[in-house]
């Protein structure tokens, strides 16, 4: 449960994508629509759910716990990558639930996030400890429809997560998370990335303030991902590094 020395999940990563890649093939050949795809994204999310909550409870059975807790919001301070179409339910979220001052909070804040990040090196990007747009009162304000990168992220150990977040520019001082789930739930995404980009969909994971900043700013920018006009890419060389070294690790 470490993100270091652990044991290789070759075959579980393949069983994980396959699943996902006929997943997304099943919900999706005939009728691959913006509300198909996020209908898609809530059904995959909720596998993955039961597969966590089945987790859970093998955990505790061994005598262990997850640490991870309503109101815990330490891991809200980091960078979160995500797929467009997370993003498309999560705006899609937003627009029904939020009055209008709460939308214009958020923009706002997930302006303010981007602006600090988009010009550092992926290093210092890493280490920066910035809330979460989303975050309100310490906890999610979208949480049914959290991407995939947050429902994955379970921690063992609580000082870990307090210990990495006091003291990110240690490279020696890191969340012990569970890697059964983040094997899963990232290969689960890879599954459907590679489902639409044989769509011809160019899917470009970037970071959460990014596409949220863009979405609620420009709607219209959602539908031009699906129809193969806009990609997200911008700043695609410092999420390659951010995930370089996330892997390095």
């Amino acid at each position: 449960m470490t993100r270091k020395n652990h044991d290789p999940y070759t075959e579980i990563d393949q069983a994980f994508f396959a699943d996902g890649y006929r997943l997304a093939a099943s919900n999706l050949e005939d009728n691959l629509t913006r509300d198909s795809l996020l209908a898609h994204l809530k059904t995959q999310y909720s596998v993955i759910d039961s597969l966590l909550e089945a987790f859970q409870h093998r955990v505790e059975s061994s005598g262990s716990q997850i640490d991870c807790r309503r109101g815990c919001s330490w891991c809200c301070h980091q960078q979160v990558l995500v797929m467009p179409a997370e993003m498309l339910l999560i705006t899609d979220y937003i627009g029904t639930n939020f009055d209008d001052e709460t939308k214009e909070s958020i923009l706002s804040l997930a302006v303010d996030k981007d602006e600090k990040v988009k010009g550092l090196v992926a290093e210092k990007a890493l280490q920066a400890k910035i809330p979460c747009p989303l975050l309100q009162d310490g906890s999610c304000s979208v949480y049914p429809v959290r991407p995939m990168a947050c429902r994955i992220y379970l921690s063992s150990n609580l000082n870990s997560c307090l210990q990495e977040f006091h003291h990110p520019e240690n490279p020696d001082v890191y969340p012990e998370l569970f890697d059964f789930p983040l094997h899963a739930g990232r290969m689960m995404n890879s599954g459907l990335i590679h489902y639409l980009k044989e769509k011809g969909i160019s899917v470009h994971e970037n970071r959460l303030e990014k596409i949220l900043r863009v979405l609620l700013g420009n709607p219209d920018k959602g539908n031009n991902w699906l129809s193969g006009s806009d990609d997200f890419g911008e700043g695609h060389e410092q999420v390659e590094e951010i995930v370089r070294l996330r892997e390095k690790a």
